[in-house]
C-alpha cells in the first residue's frame, strides 16, 4: 500500500500513490480450472449476470459502487463469504465484480482493462476466508476483485464523432494526413 503509481493510474489513493498486488505462481499444479459454472446459488441478491471469461475466471455484475475512496465495501465482503460455501469454488480461483459482465467477458482484453484499471488492491481485493499471516494477506479460493467504476474515478474517454470525422477527412486521398493512418 501507499506505493508509487503511474500519474495516469486513477484507481489509487491519490496522485502518484496507490497499491500493488503481486501474484506469485510457482510449484506443482494445484487445481483443474472450472469449465462450467454450476451450483452457484446463494449469492447476495444484488449480484447477478454471472459469466466465465476463461476457465477458472468469473465476472459478475454487482450493485453500483457508493463507498468513499479507500473504504472496503461490505457488499463485496458478503459476496466473498457467500462464495466460501460454494462447492465448486476451488475450480474458480478468481471472481471479478464489474458493472457490465457482458462487456468484461466478451474478450480477454476487455477483462484485463476493466479489472486492472478499476481496482486498487489495497481496497478492492477480497477473498473467501480472508486472513493475515505474518503480516501477509491471503485467502482461500476464490480471490474477489472489485472492478466496478468508482465515483472518484476519472470519466471514461470516448471518441467525439465530429473530431473523428474531421480527422478521417484529413486522412483521405490528397489530404495532408493521407497515408499516416
Amino acid at each position: 500500500t501507499n506505493y508509487t503509481c503511474d500519474t495516469l493510474d486513477y484507481s489509487g489513493s491519490g496522485l502518484h500513490t496507490g497499491s500493488k498486488l503481486i501474484w506469485a505462481v510457482a510449484g506443482e499444479k494445484r487445481r483443474n480450472l472450472g469449465q462450467e459454472i454450476i451450483g452457484l446459488d446463494g449469492l447476495p441478491q444484488s449480484f447477478n449476470d454471472v459469466a466465465m471469461v476463461v476457465p477458472g475466471i468469473v465476472v459478475l455484475r454487482g450493485p453500483a459502487h457508493n463507498m468513499e475512496r479507500g473504504v472496503p465495501d461490505p457488499q463485496i465482503e458478503s459476496l466473498a463469504e457467500a462464495l466460501k460455501a460454494w462447492k465448486e469454488r476451488e475450480f474458480f480461483p478468481l471472481f471479478v465484480v464489474v458493472d457490465d459482465a457482458y462487456f468484461a467477458s466478451r474478450n480477454f482484453a476487455n477483462f484485463l482493462w476493466v479489472t486492472f484499471t478499476r481496482s486498487d488492491p489495497a481496497t478492492d481485493v477480497y477473498g473467501a476466508g480472508a486472513f493475515t499471516a505474518a503480516k501477509h494477506w491471503g485467502c482461500q479460493a476464490p480471490l474477489v476483485i472489485d472492478a466496478r467504476k468508482k465515483a472518484f474515478h476519472a470519466e471514461e474517454l470516448v471518441d467525439d464523432e465530429e473530431v473523428t470525422r474531421k480527422i478521417e477527412s484529413l486522412a483521405a486521398v490528397g489530404q495532408p494526413l493521407y497515408g499516416l493512418f
